[in-house]
């Protein structure tokens, strides 16, 4: 046997030692275990962890009649965790987030956050193509059901007293536009799209109240301040502004998160509301952006660590400290679970944790680079 021939045979079986992933703590539930054992598969027959997408394409073929009614995406998450393999992932085509599976109205609304504008036919055919597939009957009623100027609107208001728009119903999330084939569906923004209400003929969508001439130019500004950094970090104007903008729906926010949390701060507990403050976990984007679940209900010192990245909220929703608090009163409250809110919709979103977790973990490495 040649050097070369025994130089392959040591790379193979290096190789397969390096793949042969222990299941020692995998789960021994029959339903689970499958899951399990296919991103074992996977991770064989690929060299790698496999992706959440290329798990879900592969369980789908195996679990067809549980496409969106198993915890699938949980346990391809669980098992990566097992491994220490990183589950972090960012605009994944196709890929809706566990949170946004149920009511599936949430689907329909994250599929239009992804396509911006988009025809009920493209949606339809994202959603079917994605990770959480719903009917294509349900995907249209549920644009019906969301649309604020849809003229089928009326037949799924149900027991709702009001059908206004300026009221904060969480089912007032797209405005349609155009006509026939050209018609597009769109998120819903009040300063852009006026006040809507049912006509008194109890079916007919009216505007009762047009955007008014500045509330564009606002909504520009928001886009300006809030998704790209301005140029000149300091021009007082943009500081002014990005101020004002936060202002307007802070007490809306904060009252929120405190009916959310039942007056409490979501790490330590504490009650006393004057030292409670509403964090976002994501760059607020104006009046609008003031549900429970882009959000924290923390105390001022744990807003101003969770504001810094010296403190986070991992996928598992428990408390996780920075090296740099140790041997400080924060390090008891490492790996404590969050305190959340007895209604599953006002959790915060895992997204926007990952997001903000990420962006502290990157802007680190920018700090030492430079």
């Amino acid at each position: 046997m040649s050097e070369l021939d025994i130089a392959i045979l040591m790379i193979c079986s290096l190789k397969e030692n390096i793949l042969n992933l222990s299941k020692d703590g995998y789960p021994q539930g029959l339903l689970v275990r499958a899951v399990w054992d296919c991103c074992n598969e996977l991770y064989q027959k690929l060299g790698r962890a496999p992706s959440r997408q290329e798990f879900n394409d592969e369980i789908g073929k195996r679990e067809p009649h549980r496409i969106g009614i198993s915890t699938h995406s949980r346990q391809w998450g669980e098992w990566m965790r097992h491994h220490n393999f990183s589950t972090f992932d960012v605009d994944v085509s196709g890929i809706i987030p566990e949170e946004m599976h149920y009511p599936q109205y949430l689907r329909v609304w994250y599929a239009v956050t992804q396509l911006n504008s988009a025809s009920a036919t493209n949606i339809v055919k994202w959603i079917r193509n994605s990770n959480a597939p719903l009917k294509e009957t349900e995907i249209r009623i549920q644009l019906d059901a969301l649309t604020v100027n849809s003229n089928s609107r009326y037949r799924y208001l149900g027991s709702r007293k009001s059908a206004r728009t300026d009221l904060g119903s969480p089912y007032d999330l797209l405005f349609r536009s155009g006509n026939l084939r050209n018609t597009r569906y769109e998120l819903y923004v009040q300063e852009l799209h006026g006040i809507w209400d049912i006509g008194d003929d109890g079916k007919t969508p009216i505007q009762i109240a047009v955007p008014r001439p500045g509330d564009r130019m606002v909504v520009e500004a928001r886009d300006e301040l809030f998704n790209e950094l301005p140029e000149d970090e300091g021009d007082f104007r943009l500081k002014a502004l990005r101020e004002v903008i936060i202002r307007e729906g802070q007490p809306v926010f904060r009252r929120k998160l405190i009916e959310a949390y039942e007056g409490k701060c979501a790490v330590t507990g504490c009650s006393i509301q004057v030292l409670l403050e509403a964090a976002h976990i994501t760059p607020y984007a104006g009046a609008w952006h003031t549900r429970a679940q882009h959000g924290l209900l923390l105390k001022t010192d744990i807003h101003t660590l969770f504001d810094r990245g010296l403190l986070w909220i991992d996928t598992e929703l428990k408390i996780r400290i920075s090296e740099q608090l140790a041997g400080t009163e924060y390090t008891e409250l490492d790996g404590r679970n969050l305190r959340l809110p007895k209604d599953k919709q006002n959790w915060p979103l895992t997204t926007h944790l990952k997001n903000h977790r990420q962006y502290w973990i990157e802007n680190r490495k920018d700090v030492e680079s430079a």
